[in-house]
């Protein structure tokens, strides 16, 4: 049979086969499962591609709305700043719930943990939500301060 395999020239062939097969088994093998979807490390290396696709056509988008977009407008450089900022999150996080629940992930959970922290919000944390917006201001002042020579 093998000396068969060698004469015909499939013995190459039937070798990549039998590696890939045991590559691809090796790389779809679940490490674990978060509720219903068993995390693989295929599955991770597809997320980090997603991440990293979604982080740069993001920025993308907001380059392109500050430099070529909103350049023609009459706002000072700070507010197109934080306007082209503010697009690029929600071009994010719109992107990102879209490919979340197409990878199979029950974003009702989340709809309930975002639910439960606005009522906690409602409900006597203003003072930490404050306390957290305000750091997070003075940590970002220098993106406040675009464009401004002093």
């Amino acid at each position: 049979m093998s000396n068969e395999l060698i004469v015909n020239g499939n013995f190459f062939q039937e070798g990549l086969r039998a590696l890939g097969t045991d590559m691809s088994r090796i790389l779809h093998r679940p490490l674990f499962t978060l509720g219903t979807i068993a995390v693989s490390p295929a599955f991770i290396f597809e997320s980090l591609i997603f991440f990293a696709a979604l982080t740069l056509v993001s920025g993308s988008a907001e380059r392109v709305l500050r430099t070529r977009v909103l350049v023609r407008t009459a706002l000072d450089v700070e507010h197109r700043y934080r306007l082209a900022r503010l697009f690029s999150l929600t071009v994010f996080i719109i992107v990102l719930i879209v490919g979340v629940d197409t990878a199979g992930v029950d974003l009702r959970s989340l709809a309930l943990l975002s639910s439960a922290l606005g009522l906690g919000v409602g409900l006597g944390l203003q003072s930490i939500v404050a306390n957290f917006r305000s750091r997070t201001d003075s940590a970002h002042g220098a993106a406040r301060q675009v464009g401004r020579s002093n």
